[in-house]
């Protein structure tokens, strides 16, 4: 995870596999936690294929844990990275159109349900394998993808427009907006 580390576990009673995500207090600031918090809330609150489900989360001491439903798979950064180790090449372009169309799909889902995302990277997008690993190879057929990283996230009201810019590398924001701030700085 982007703050704490992930352990697979399953509960005594009824045997459910999830995925704990621990983070220890003391390595995050409050822009952190305040993220986690938000990231949870927006998590708890929509219920879909295409995002990593949410189950509970609580506080000890020292700790803030997650529990996540079960998957099994890798943030696409990582699909990108084994592909290049195991084949010395990146995704072929109908593996690229694939992955692309589940995205795509994700996101139309959430922006049905008036949430824009607004930290979409490799690393918040999960390709679930449903176990689907031969001989240390993955198999992309049937993998699904899930969306997690909700802590930028804005839940629109209705037929609201986002009124604020979240980035925080300006060579990544659409140069209309850049323009369009700049513009009404100078004014």
């Amino acid at each position: 995870g982007k703050f704490g580390k992930l352990y697979h576990a399953m509960s005594k009673r009824s045997k459910k596999q999830y995925v704990l995500e621990i983070i220890k207090k003391d390595t995050i600031d409050s822009e952190a936690e305040r993220y986690i918090r938000q990231d949870c809330n927006v998590r708890c609150n929509i219920s879909s294929k295409t995002t990593l489900s949410f189950v509970n989360s609580f506080e000890e001491d020292n700790y803030f844990v997650i529990v996540n439903g079960n998957y099994y798979g890798y943030s696409l950064s990582t699909c990108l990275r084994l592909q290049l180790d195991n084949n010395g090449c990146p995704f072929s372009e109908q593996r690229v159109q694939y992955l692309m169309n589940l995205i795509i799909n994700a996101i139309s889902l959430l922006h049905g349900r008036f949430i824009i995302h607004r930290d979409l990277c490799l690393e918040n997008i999960i390709v679930d394998f449903g176990g689907k690993e031969k001989m240390g190879k993955l198999d992309y057929r049937g993998a699904k993808v899930l969306i997690k990283g909700f802590g930028n996230s804005k839940w629109l009201e209705g037929n609201s427009l986002a009124q604020s810019v979240v980035q925080t590398n300006q060579i990544n924001i659409d140069p209309m907006i850049l323009f369009k701030e700049e513009n009404e700085l100078e004014g």
